[in-house]
């Protein structure tokens, strides 16, 4: 049965962020057949235009996901300019229905303006993290690459996108087929979730 992930684009979304969370997803299907479907929405339906000019067609706007799924917020150097109050509703009638939430690059801060974090553990991108945490004190906030805190997934975005599914493709469908999507992709190592951002954090406290 494959799994649904829907992938909000907010305008001014991380390119990167977002491909790199899809990539993993096509070729853990090209090895295993259709364990994911993707779906991409945005506020009106129409086309958003990422933080490096690239436009993307919506497959819809705001709807009825399907049980099981999985929301992905992705979001980038302005996440709360188009956070509207009917977007909120959205997100908190998801949540009502079991859908796990989740927030790649600053999709964190949308996720946490809606008041949809608390409690949980939660990761955006490092050069977000200071004023999120003035923003939001009362939330745990880390510097991992990616937090899973049951049913809501936050990610640094950037490449850590790709070490966030390889972890879930692995705690899905086994470490070899994790390692098979990584090798296509040219990677040394699958980073753990433990990996900090920065290299200078990572070579102070590693």
């Amino acid at each position: 049965m494959s799994q649904d992930f829907y992938f909000l684009l907010m305008p001014g979304f991380s390119a990167i962020g977002f491909i790199s969370a899809i990539e993993p997803l096509r070729v853990a299907n090209r090895f295993r057949g259709e364990l994911y479907r993707w779906h991409v929405l945005s506020a009106d339906g129409g086309a958003v235009l990422a933080s490096n000019g690239m436009s993307v067609n919506a497959d819809a706007a705001l709807e009825p996901l399907k049980k099981g799924a999985t929301l992905w917020v992705v979001a980038g150097f302005e996440p709360l300019k188009f956070a509207t109050p009917a977007l909120q509703r959205w997100l908190h009638r998801l949540d009502k229905e079991g859908v796990t939430l989740g927030g790649i690059d600053t999709g964190s801060v949308v996720l946490a303006d809606a008041g949809l974090l608390e409690g949980h553990r939660v990761t955006l991108h490092w050069e977000a993290i200071e004023a999120f945490k003035e923003s939001y004190p009362q939330l745990s906030v880390t510097q991992e690459l990616f937090e899973i805190d049951r049913r809501r997934i936050t990610c640094a975005g950037g490449t850590a996108s790709i070490d966030l599914m390889l972890d879930l493709i692995g705690q899905a469908h086994g470490a070899d087929l994790a390692i098979q999507v990584s090798e296509q992709f040219v990677l040394g190592r699958i980073r753990p979730r433990k990996d900090h951002q920065r290299m200078e954090i990572a070579s102070r406290y590693g």
